[in-house]
């Protein structure tokens, strides 16, 4: 069903939009990097981070546990309720030893130098790549491996969606000014109608996550309620 939402909150001195005009049903979920490696506080980057920056990582896990992963949790079923299309996107490598990056690129000199010690890709077979084990991903939701902070420049992503004829995505998962931001950007320029999630994303701190919810450029920004409010008259009944 097609139907005007609203789109962006009014901002002084700044062009806005205050309605938008979609189709409900035309609508997916993209959760980015929800896997163990960077949600599980023992697990993955966990250790490292609590070791050498033990402020960002109090601040970070106990966001993940409020209100990021219960939000998540609440989108898939919403998505899977109205049989929405889901897509999990998580940073991984598809060879081993990384041979898929550049050979110029910072994440490939990561790999090289075990002094850095915070594994940020994982190579195929790792546990700690798995996705968050609550997602439970159903056969219908598609899981893909990136070596980039946004899948559409990483994966198939684009082609997925346009065959799924998919027209708005909806945005959530870490970092908000990350891979969230740089994936809604891409979206954004590539024609869909991009929605951040606010409560359902998070950064390193709350200052990077207000740059990636403050300033959206490209896409909007709304909280999981407002989504669910606005998606359900266009998606209920069908």
């Amino acid at each position: 069903m097609r139907g005007k939402i609203a789109w962006q909150p009014a901002r002084p001195g700044r062009f806005t939009i205050a309605e938008w005009e979609i189709e409900g049903r035309a609508t997916a979920l993209l959760l980015l990097d929800l896997q163990i490696a960077h949600v599980d506080p023992t697990r993955g980057v966990g250790p490292i981070f609590h070791e050498r920056f033990p402020t960002l990582a109090a601040y970070y896990y106990a966001r993940l546990r409020d209100p990021v992963l219960p939000t998540v949790l609440e989108l898939q079923s919403f998505f899977q309720q109205h049989e929405l299309p889901i897509i999990h996107a998580r940073s991984a490598l598809a060879l081993p030893d990384g041979a898929d990056l550049a050979a110029w690129s910072w994440r490939r000199r990561q790999l090289r130098e075990s002094a850095a010690g915070i594994p940020l890709l994982l190579p195929p077979g790792a546990p700690e790549r798995e996705l968050w084990p609550a997602l439970e991903p159903r056969p219908d939701e598609l899981v893909l491996d990136k070596p980039t902070l946004s899948p559409f420049n990483g994966t198939a992503l684009d082609q997925y969606l346009r065959n799924m004829g998919v027209e708005n995505l909806v945005i959530a998962g870490l970092l908000t000014n990350a891979a969230v931001e740089t994936t809604a950007r891409d979206a954004g320029d590539r024609g869909y109608n991009a929605m951040v999630v606010e409560d359902a994303c998070a950064a390193l701190s709350a200052e990077d996550h207000a740059a990636g919810t403050s300033f959206a450029s490209w896409y909007v920004v709304k909280t999981t309620s407002e989504l669910i409010d606005q998606l359900s008259p266009l998606v209920d009944g069908v």
